[in-house]
């Protein structure tokens, strides 16, 4: 049904944002950004700057030197692959708009199964001491 076509809804250029306090005292420390799991490929941006592209585990960006004292924020964008949009599109009724084509052929045995897709986290901040510090 309908639904189909809006439960698929592609998770390219998902961001998700928020604010990060950090109290002044973690400065100094190595900050890396640790995303836990994540399908497939995500942009890092701290305070309006790049921090990087993460497309294999651990999904991590050294921030050190993009945040300060106080309020940070965070953004991330997330793409997954277009194979959950293609059967979204498949499975659709006729009269449902269609987002996607290929001139690959389904299978009568393809399946409504649907790829993990998107930032699942947990997503959180890992200060370290040390010579590992830039």
């Amino acid at each position: 049904a309908v639904e189909n076509a809006i439960a698929v809804d592609m998770a390219l250029g998902c961001s998700t944002n928020t604010t990060l306090h950090l109290p002044a005292i973690y400065m100094g420390n190595r900050q890396v950004l640790h995303l836990g799991t994540v399908y497939h490929v995500a942009q890092v941006r701290v305070n309006g700057h790049d921090a990087g592209i993460c497309w294999t585990a651990p999904y991590e960006v050294d921030v050190t030197r993009l945040v300060h004292p106080g309020d940070n924020e965070i953004e991330i964008q997330v793409a997954n692959t277009w194979r959950n949009r293609l059967v979204g599109d498949h499975f659709a009724p006729a009269d449902a708009p269609h987002y996607a084509f290929t001139s690959f052929p389904w299978s009568k045995k393809a399946t409504r199964k649907l790829d993990p897709s998107g930032l699942l986290g947990p997503v959180y901040l890992i200060a370290t001491r040390g010579r590992d510090n830039p």
